[in-house]
Protein backbone atom coordinates (compact mmCIF):
# COMPACT_ATOMS: atom_id res chain seq x y z
CA UNK A 1 0.00 0.00 0.00
CA UNK A 2 1.38 3.29 -0.92
CA UNK A 3 0.94 6.07 0.70
CA UNK A 4 -0.02 9.61 -0.22
CA UNK A 5 3.82 11.69 -0.51
CA UNK A 6 4.79 8.13 -2.17
CA UNK A 7 2.09 8.42 -4.83
CA UNK A 8 3.44 11.94 -5.53
CA UNK A 9 6.58 11.05 -6.74
CA UNK A 10 5.67 9.56 -9.97
CA UNK A 11 1.95 11.29 -10.25
CA UNK A 12 1.65 14.20 -12.84
CA UNK A 13 -0.84 15.24 -11.99
CA UNK A 14 -2.33 17.30 -8.39
CA UNK A 15 -2.95 16.01 -5.06
CA UNK A 16 -5.41 17.82 -2.86
CA UNK A 17 -6.07 17.29 0.51
CA UNK A 18 -8.04 19.53 3.13
CA UNK A 19 -6.26 22.37 4.04
CA UNK A 20 -4.73 23.36 0.89
CA UNK A 21 -5.43 26.33 -0.59
CA UNK A 22 -7.57 24.67 -3.53
CA UNK A 23 -9.42 22.05 -1.31
CA UNK A 24 -12.87 23.82 -0.88
CA UNK A 25 -13.54 24.52 -4.67
CA UNK A 26 -12.27 21.48 -5.77
CA UNK A 27 -14.35 19.35 -2.79
CA UNK A 28 -17.48 21.15 -3.62
CA UNK A 29 -19.73 20.29 -6.11
CA UNK A 30 -22.93 22.05 -8.17
CA UNK A 31 -25.53 20.43 -5.40
CA UNK A 32 -23.16 19.26 -2.37
CA UNK A 33 -20.08 20.56 -0.37
CA UNK A 34 -18.05 17.65 0.58
CA UNK A 35 -15.10 16.94 2.99
CA UNK A 36 -13.06 14.30 1.13
CA UNK A 37 -9.73 12.80 2.60
CA UNK A 38 -8.18 13.13 -0.68
CA UNK A 39 -8.65 14.51 -4.12
CA UNK A 40 -6.93 13.50 -7.24
CA UNK A 41 -6.24 15.45 -10.42
CA UNK A 42 -4.55 13.46 -12.44
CA UNK A 43 -2.88 14.34 -16.29
CA UNK A 44 -2.89 10.86 -17.51
CA UNK A 45 -4.81 7.36 -17.42
CA UNK A 46 -1.28 6.37 -15.01
CA UNK A 47 -2.57 8.92 -12.71
CA UNK A 48 -6.51 7.58 -13.07
CA UNK A 49 -4.74 4.35 -11.95
CA UNK A 50 -2.76 5.21 -9.49
CA UNK A 51 -5.79 6.66 -7.90
CA UNK A 52 -8.05 3.84 -7.98
CA UNK A 53 -5.11 1.58 -6.54
CA UNK A 54 -4.78 4.36 -3.58
CA UNK A 55 -8.41 3.91 -2.84
CA UNK A 56 -9.15 0.30 -3.02
CA UNK A 57 -5.73 -0.37 -1.16
CA UNK A 58 -7.10 2.11 1.72
CA UNK A 59 -11.01 0.76 1.18
CA UNK A 60 -11.96 4.24 1.00
CA UNK A 61 -15.17 5.48 -0.99
CA UNK A 62 -14.21 6.38 -4.68
CA UNK A 63 -16.75 9.48 -6.61
CA UNK A 64 -15.53 10.49 -10.24
CA UNK A 65 -15.97 14.24 -11.08
CA UNK A 66 -15.83 15.38 -14.97
CA UNK A 67 -18.32 18.55 -14.39
CA UNK A 68 -19.78 18.13 -10.91
CA UNK A 69 -23.31 18.21 -11.73
CA UNK A 70 -24.67 14.95 -10.06
CA UNK A 71 -27.68 15.48 -9.17
CA UNK A 72 -27.48 12.97 -6.22
CA UNK A 73 -24.17 14.48 -4.92
CA UNK A 74 -22.33 11.72 -6.43
CA UNK A 75 -19.15 13.53 -7.51
CA UNK A 76 -17.52 14.22 -4.33
CA UNK A 77 -18.05 12.45 -0.18
CA UNK A 78 -17.02 12.55 2.97
CA UNK A 79 -13.65 10.74 3.76
CA UNK A 80 -12.89 8.97 0.70
CA UNK A 81 -11.51 9.36 -2.28
CA UNK A 82 -12.30 12.11 -5.38
CA UNK A 83 -10.59 11.53 -8.90
CA UNK A 84 -11.71 15.21 -10.78
CA UNK A 85 -11.01 14.71 -14.35
CA UNK A 86 -10.63 18.66 -14.71
CA UNK A 87 -7.12 18.23 -16.05
CA UNK A 88 -8.89 16.05 -18.95
CA UNK A 89 -10.35 18.86 -20.64
CA UNK A 90 -8.46 18.69 -24.45
CA UNK A 91 -11.19 18.86 -27.42
CA UNK A 92 -9.34 17.93 -30.51
CA UNK A 93 -11.20 17.57 -34.25
CA UNK A 94 -9.25 14.08 -35.44
CA UNK A 95 -10.71 13.83 -38.55
CA UNK A 96 -12.33 16.70 -40.48
CA UNK A 97 -14.07 14.86 -43.35
CA UNK A 98 -15.92 12.37 -40.89
CA UNK A 99 -16.43 15.53 -38.31
CA UNK A 100 -14.49 13.04 -35.49
CA UNK A 101 -14.00 14.50 -32.54
CA UNK A 102 -11.94 13.46 -29.32
CA UNK A 103 -12.97 15.05 -26.09
CA UNK A 104 -11.53 14.30 -22.06
CA UNK A 105 -13.57 13.11 -19.65
CA UNK A 106 -13.24 16.43 -17.94
CA UNK A 107 -14.22 18.68 -20.33
CA UNK A 108 -17.12 21.50 -20.15
CA UNK A 109 -20.35 21.56 -22.54
CA UNK A 110 -19.45 25.17 -22.92
CA UNK A 111 -15.83 24.72 -23.75
CA UNK A 112 -17.13 21.64 -26.51
CA UNK A 113 -19.54 23.79 -28.23
CA UNK A 114 -17.47 27.03 -28.55
CA UNK A 115 -14.37 24.76 -29.69
CA UNK A 116 -16.11 23.07 -32.18
CA UNK A 117 -18.21 25.79 -33.13
CA UNK A 118 -14.93 26.87 -34.41
CA UNK A 119 -14.92 24.09 -36.93
CA UNK A 120 -18.64 24.62 -37.80
CA UNK A 121 -19.79 21.46 -35.85
CA UNK A 122 -21.70 21.04 -33.09
CA UNK A 123 -22.56 17.70 -30.79
CA UNK A 124 -26.25 17.66 -29.04
CA UNK A 125 -25.33 17.61 -25.19
CA UNK A 126 -27.36 18.98 -22.24
CA UNK A 127 -28.65 22.82 -21.12
CA UNK A 128 -25.81 24.24 -19.04
CA UNK A 129 -22.01 25.25 -20.24
CA UNK A 130 -20.45 23.62 -17.03
CA UNK A 131 -21.67 20.20 -16.88
CA UNK A 132 -19.39 17.90 -17.85
CA UNK A 133 -18.95 15.04 -20.78
CA UNK A 134 -18.31 12.64 -18.47
CA UNK A 135 -21.61 12.34 -16.62
CA UNK A 136 -23.99 13.31 -18.99
CA UNK A 137 -22.99 11.17 -21.92
CA UNK A 138 -22.84 8.00 -19.77
CA UNK A 139 -25.86 8.81 -18.77
CA UNK A 140 -27.89 10.01 -21.95
CA UNK A 141 -27.33 13.08 -22.99
CA UNK A 142 -31.02 14.78 -23.87
CA UNK A 143 -30.03 17.92 -25.40
CA UNK A 144 -30.76 20.95 -27.61
CA UNK A 145 -30.49 18.67 -30.91
CA UNK A 146 -32.11 14.94 -29.30
CA UNK A 147 -34.93 15.33 -31.99
CA UNK A 148 -32.47 15.22 -35.34
CA UNK A 149 -29.38 14.04 -33.92
CA UNK A 150 -30.34 11.64 -30.77
CA UNK A 151 -28.74 11.45 -27.28
CA UNK A 152 -25.33 12.57 -26.89
CA UNK A 153 -24.64 8.60 -26.29
CA UNK A 154 -25.85 8.02 -29.71
CA UNK A 155 -23.10 10.10 -31.10
CA UNK A 156 -20.18 8.53 -29.65
CA UNK A 157 -18.26 5.84 -31.69
CA UNK A 158 -15.49 5.52 -28.95
CA UNK A 159 -13.84 5.55 -25.77
CA UNK A 160 -11.23 4.93 -23.39
CA UNK A 161 -11.73 3.35 -19.87
CA UNK A 162 -9.81 2.90 -17.13
CA UNK A 163 -11.30 -0.24 -14.89
CA UNK A 164 -11.32 -1.09 -11.68
CA UNK A 165 -7.90 -3.55 -12.02
CA UNK A 166 -6.00 -1.10 -13.57
CA UNK A 167 -6.39 -1.86 -17.56
CA UNK A 168 -7.09 0.91 -19.82
CA UNK A 169 -9.43 -0.42 -22.57
CA UNK A 170 -10.24 1.31 -25.70
CA UNK A 171 -14.34 0.89 -26.39
CA UNK A 172 -16.21 0.70 -29.65
CA UNK A 173 -18.79 -1.66 -31.42
CA UNK A 174 -15.92 -3.46 -32.42
CA UNK A 175 -13.21 -3.11 -29.09
CA UNK A 176 -14.82 -4.59 -26.38
CA UNK A 177 -18.53 -4.08 -27.59
CA UNK A 178 -20.25 -5.16 -24.48
CA UNK A 179 -18.59 -2.47 -22.15
CA UNK A 180 -19.00 0.01 -24.97
CA UNK A 181 -22.99 -1.11 -24.67
CA UNK A 182 -22.84 -0.75 -21.00
CA UNK A 183 -21.44 2.78 -20.75
CA UNK A 184 -23.79 3.93 -23.21
CA UNK A 185 -26.13 4.88 -20.45
CA UNK A 186 -24.91 2.48 -17.62
CA UNK A 187 -23.51 5.82 -16.11
CA UNK A 188 -20.40 5.59 -14.21
CA UNK A 189 -20.26 2.15 -13.17
CA UNK A 190 -17.37 0.22 -15.19
CA UNK A 191 -14.73 2.56 -14.67
CA UNK A 192 -13.38 6.37 -15.23
CA UNK A 193 -13.91 7.03 -19.03
CA UNK A 194 -10.89 9.57 -19.44
CA UNK A 195 -11.13 10.20 -23.48
CA UNK A 196 -14.81 10.19 -25.59
CA UNK A 197 -14.56 9.74 -29.29
CA UNK A 198 -17.87 11.32 -31.03
CA UNK A 199 -18.78 12.48 -34.37
CA UNK A 200 -20.08 15.72 -34.32
CA UNK A 201 -23.05 17.53 -36.95
CA UNK A 202 -22.18 20.27 -39.71
CA UNK A 203 -23.72 22.68 -36.90
CA UNK A 204 -22.72 26.64 -36.48
CA UNK A 205 -25.51 28.20 -36.28
CA UNK A 206 -29.55 27.78 -34.89
CA UNK A 207 -32.25 29.34 -34.80
CA UNK A 208 -33.14 29.42 -30.67
CA UNK A 209 -35.23 31.36 -28.25
CA UNK A 210 -38.04 31.74 -25.87
CA UNK A 211 -41.92 31.95 -26.35
CA UNK A 212 -43.47 33.48 -23.25
CA UNK A 213 -48.01 32.97 -22.21
CA UNK A 214 -49.79 33.75 -19.22
CA UNK A 215 -50.55 30.45 -17.51
CA UNK A 216 -54.40 31.41 -18.08
CA UNK A 217 -55.06 28.11 -19.52
CA UNK A 218 -52.56 25.42 -18.91
CA UNK A 219 -54.43 22.95 -20.13
CA UNK A 220 -54.84 24.24 -23.85
CA UNK A 221 -51.66 25.61 -24.26
CA UNK A 222 -49.87 22.37 -23.40
CA UNK A 223 -52.41 20.60 -25.54
CA UNK A 224 -51.42 23.19 -28.36
CA UNK A 225 -47.62 22.74 -27.78
CA UNK A 226 -48.30 19.14 -28.11
CA UNK A 227 -49.86 19.10 -31.70
CA UNK A 228 -47.38 21.51 -33.27
CA UNK A 229 -44.67 19.08 -32.08
CA UNK A 230 -46.05 16.08 -33.28
CA UNK A 231 -46.39 17.60 -36.93
CA UNK A 232 -42.35 19.61 -36.59
CA UNK A 233 -39.67 18.82 -38.06
CA UNK A 234 -37.16 16.92 -36.37
CA UNK A 235 -34.77 19.79 -36.53
CA UNK A 236 -37.07 21.82 -34.04
CA UNK A 237 -36.70 20.73 -30.46
CA UNK A 238 -38.74 22.45 -27.42
CA UNK A 239 -39.21 22.03 -23.95
CA UNK A 240 -42.59 23.33 -22.22
CA UNK A 241 -41.66 25.04 -18.81
CA UNK A 242 -44.67 26.44 -16.48
CA UNK A 243 -43.65 28.55 -13.68
CA UNK A 244 -45.96 29.20 -10.98
CA UNK A 245 -46.31 32.36 -9.06
CA UNK A 246 -43.07 32.84 -7.25
CA UNK A 247 -41.21 36.16 -5.85
CA UNK A 248 -44.26 38.26 -7.21
CA UNK A 249 -43.70 37.49 -10.68
CA UNK A 250 -47.04 36.31 -12.74
CA UNK A 251 -47.05 31.97 -13.36
CA UNK A 252 -46.01 31.80 -16.85
CA UNK A 253 -45.70 28.96 -19.56
CA UNK A 254 -42.19 29.58 -21.05
CA UNK A 255 -41.56 27.60 -24.89
CA UNK A 256 -37.78 27.20 -25.20
CA UNK A 257 -37.33 25.95 -28.78
CA UNK A 258 -34.25 25.23 -30.89
CA UNK A 259 -34.09 24.61 -34.48
CA UNK A 260 -30.84 22.89 -35.74
CA UNK A 261 -30.55 24.65 -38.54
CA UNK A 262 -28.92 28.02 -40.36
CA UNK A 263 -31.79 28.93 -42.88
CA UNK A 264 -33.61 31.36 -40.82
CA UNK A 265 -36.78 31.78 -43.18
CA UNK A 266 -37.06 28.05 -42.79
CA UNK A 267 -36.50 27.74 -38.93
CA UNK A 268 -39.35 30.79 -38.36
CA UNK A 269 -41.76 29.03 -40.51
CA UNK A 270 -41.59 25.50 -38.13
CA UNK A 271 -41.44 28.10 -34.79
CA UNK A 272 -44.07 30.12 -35.74
CA UNK A 273 -46.53 27.87 -34.86
CA UNK A 274 -45.73 27.94 -31.65
CA UNK A 275 -46.10 31.65 -31.27
CA UNK A 276 -49.82 31.34 -31.70
CA UNK A 277 -51.03 28.61 -29.01
CA UNK A 278 -52.61 32.01 -27.43
CA UNK A 279 -51.66 35.16 -26.71
CA UNK A 280 -47.98 35.14 -26.48
CA UNK A 281 -46.56 37.73 -23.77
CA UNK A 282 -43.28 37.57 -25.01
CA UNK A 283 -40.54 36.07 -27.72
CA UNK A 284 -37.03 36.16 -28.30
CA UNK A 285 -36.29 34.06 -31.42
CA UNK A 286 -33.22 34.69 -33.12
CA UNK A 287 -30.37 33.22 -35.13
CA UNK A 288 -27.32 32.26 -32.88
CA UNK A 289 -24.14 29.98 -32.40
CA UNK A 290 -25.30 26.50 -30.64
CA UNK A 291 -22.75 27.37 -28.52
CA UNK A 292 -24.99 30.35 -26.91
CA UNK A 293 -28.00 28.26 -26.28
CA UNK A 294 -26.51 26.78 -23.58
CA UNK A 295 -27.13 28.86 -20.11
CA UNK A 296 -25.23 29.26 -17.10
CA UNK A 297 -25.88 26.50 -13.94
CA UNK A 298 -27.83 28.49 -11.11
CA UNK A 299 -27.76 25.96 -7.76
CA UNK A 300 -30.70 26.31 -5.39
CA UNK A 301 -29.74 29.31 -2.51
CA UNK A 302 -31.16 28.27 0.62
CA UNK A 303 -33.22 25.66 -0.25
CA UNK A 304 -33.15 21.70 -0.66
CA UNK A 305 -34.03 20.45 -4.64
CA UNK A 306 -35.32 17.07 -4.70
CA UNK A 307 -35.52 16.35 -8.73
CA UNK A 308 -37.73 13.49 -9.95
CA UNK A 309 -38.74 12.62 -13.81
CA UNK A 310 -40.59 10.20 -15.65
CA UNK A 311 -41.08 9.33 -19.52
CA UNK A 312 -44.61 9.56 -21.35
CA UNK A 313 -45.04 6.82 -24.17
CA UNK A 314 -48.71 9.01 -25.35
CA UNK A 315 -48.80 12.27 -24.05
CA UNK A 316 -52.57 11.91 -24.55
CA UNK A 317 -55.15 14.56 -23.39
CA UNK A 318 -55.50 12.38 -20.37
CA UNK A 319 -51.85 12.83 -19.29
CA UNK A 320 -52.07 16.83 -20.14
CA UNK A 321 -55.20 17.23 -18.06
CA UNK A 322 -53.35 15.28 -15.09
CA UNK A 323 -50.41 17.91 -15.75
CA UNK A 324 -52.45 21.11 -15.65
CA UNK A 325 -54.43 19.99 -12.74
CA UNK A 326 -51.36 20.46 -10.79
CA UNK A 327 -50.90 23.35 -9.71
CA UNK A 328 -48.18 24.99 -8.08
CA UNK A 329 -45.61 22.80 -9.51
CA UNK A 330 -42.22 24.10 -11.46
CA UNK A 331 -42.64 21.45 -14.48
CA UNK A 332 -39.88 20.58 -17.66
CA UNK A 333 -42.31 19.17 -20.45
CA UNK A 334 -39.11 17.72 -23.10
CA UNK A 335 -40.41 16.72 -26.44
CA UNK A 336 -38.63 13.82 -27.96
CA UNK A 337 -39.13 11.57 -31.08
CA UNK A 338 -37.07 11.83 -34.28
CA UNK A 339 -33.72 10.01 -34.11
CA UNK A 340 -33.97 9.10 -30.05
CA UNK A 341 -36.61 7.03 -31.45
CA UNK A 342 -35.30 5.46 -34.22
CA UNK A 343 -32.28 2.78 -32.00
CA UNK A 344 -33.53 -0.02 -30.43
CA UNK A 345 -34.43 -0.36 -27.08
CA UNK A 346 -31.13 -2.67 -26.86
CA UNK A 347 -28.80 -0.88 -28.80
CA UNK A 348 -27.65 0.97 -25.54
CA UNK A 349 -27.65 0.36 -22.00
CA UNK A 350 -29.93 3.42 -22.04
CA UNK A 351 -33.47 1.48 -23.16
CA UNK A 352 -35.97 4.34 -22.92
CA UNK A 353 -36.48 4.74 -26.75
CA UNK A 354 -39.84 4.56 -27.63
CA UNK A 355 -41.31 7.78 -25.68
CA UNK A 356 -42.97 11.02 -26.43
CA UNK A 357 -42.07 13.52 -23.91
CA UNK A 358 -39.59 13.62 -20.59
CA UNK A 359 -41.21 15.36 -17.62
CA UNK A 360 -39.12 16.95 -14.77
CA UNK A 361 -40.13 18.40 -11.51
CA UNK A 362 -38.12 19.82 -9.44
CA UNK A 363 -39.60 20.24 -6.01
CA UNK A 364 -38.30 23.48 -3.72
CA UNK A 365 -38.33 22.30 0.13
CA UNK A 366 -36.58 23.86 3.22
CA UNK A 367 -33.20 22.25 4.21
CA UNK A 368 -34.75 21.10 7.36
CA UNK A 369 -37.66 19.79 6.33
CA UNK A 370 -39.21 16.79 7.74
CA UNK A 371 -39.63 13.38 5.48
CA UNK A 372 -43.59 14.55 6.53
CA UNK A 373 -43.30 17.73 4.76
CA UNK A 374 -41.04 16.23 1.47
CA UNK A 375 -43.78 13.66 0.99
CA UNK A 376 -46.55 16.27 1.17
CA UNK A 377 -44.54 18.58 -1.10
CA UNK A 378 -44.82 15.91 -3.61
CA UNK A 379 -48.21 14.56 -3.89
CA UNK A 380 -49.33 16.80 -7.02
CA UNK A 381 -46.17 14.55 -8.61
CA UNK A 382 -47.14 11.49 -7.65
CA UNK A 383 -49.85 12.17 -9.40
CA UNK A 384 -48.37 12.47 -12.80
CA UNK A 385 -45.92 10.04 -12.46
CA UNK A 386 -48.21 7.30 -12.30
CA UNK A 387 -48.77 7.66 -16.11
CA UNK A 388 -44.86 7.50 -16.58
CA UNK A 389 -43.08 4.57 -17.49
CA UNK A 390 -38.97 4.52 -16.31
CA UNK A 391 -37.02 7.56 -15.33
CA UNK A 392 -34.09 9.42 -16.62
CA UNK A 393 -31.16 9.24 -14.52
CA UNK A 394 -29.51 11.83 -15.06
CA UNK A 395 -31.70 14.57 -13.86
CA UNK A 396 -32.64 12.94 -11.01
CA UNK A 397 -31.44 13.88 -7.37
CA UNK A 398 -31.64 10.78 -5.35
CA UNK A 399 -30.01 7.15 -6.36
CA UNK A 400 -32.54 4.96 -4.37
CA UNK A 401 -32.94 1.28 -5.24
CA UNK A 402 -36.38 2.98 -6.49
CA UNK A 403 -34.61 5.22 -9.15
CA UNK A 404 -32.36 2.62 -10.11
CA UNK A 405 -35.34 0.27 -10.87
CA UNK A 406 -37.10 3.13 -13.31
CA UNK A 407 -33.79 3.83 -14.83
CA UNK A 408 -33.11 0.42 -16.42
CA UNK A 409 -35.93 -2.35 -17.75
CA UNK A 410 -35.01 -5.63 -16.41
CA UNK A 411 -33.49 -6.85 -19.19
CA UNK A 412 -31.24 -4.14 -19.49
CA UNK A 413 -30.64 -4.24 -15.65
CA UNK A 414 -29.90 -7.83 -16.09
CA UNK A 415 -27.21 -7.41 -18.52
CA UNK A 416 -25.17 -4.59 -16.84
CA UNK A 417 -25.58 -6.69 -13.84
CA UNK A 418 -23.09 -9.62 -15.81
CA UNK A 419 -20.83 -7.15 -17.21
CA UNK A 420 -20.68 -5.20 -13.77
CA UNK A 421 -19.16 -8.76 -12.25
CA UNK A 422 -16.59 -9.04 -15.19
CA UNK A 423 -15.24 -4.95 -15.08
CA UNK A 424 -16.09 -4.27 -11.35
CA UNK A 425 -16.72 -7.50 -9.04
CA UNK A 426 -16.07 -5.67 -5.98
CA UNK A 427 -18.23 -2.43 -6.71
CA UNK A 428 -15.44 0.20 -6.40
CA UNK A 429 -18.01 2.36 -9.15
CA UNK A 430 -20.34 2.53 -6.52
CA UNK A 431 -20.69 6.38 -6.11
CA UNK A 432 -23.46 6.40 -9.06
CA UNK A 433 -26.51 5.04 -9.97
CA UNK A 434 -25.59 1.84 -9.25
CA UNK A 435 -25.54 -1.23 -10.56
CA UNK A 436 -24.40 -3.82 -8.13
CA UNK A 437 -22.76 -6.87 -8.90
CA UNK A 438 -24.96 -9.40 -7.65
CA UNK A 439 -28.40 -11.35 -9.05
Amino acid sequence: MKDIETIKQTFSGDIIVDGDALYDEAATTLMRKGNPAVIFCPKNNEDVIAAIAYAKSNGLVLSVRSGGHSGAGHSTNDDGVVIDLSHFKDIEVIDEQEHLVRIGGGAKWGDIAKTLGEHNLAISSGDTKSVGVGGLTLGGGIGWMVRKYGLALDNLVAADIVTADGKTLHLSKTDNPELFWAIRGGSGNFGVVTHFEFRAHPIKNVVAGTITYKLDDTNKLIKGWRDVMRQAPEELTTMFLIMPSFGGNPAAAVIMACYAGDDEAVAMQAIEPLTKLGDAIGKDIKQKEYAEVLEEAHPPQGMKIIVHDTFIKDFSDEVIEAIAGQEGLVLQLRYLGGAMNRVSADATAFAHRENEVLVVSPTFVGPSATDEEIDKALEPWNKIEAFGNGSYCNFLSDASEKSITASYPEATYDRLVQLKKQYDPANIFNQTYNIKPIE
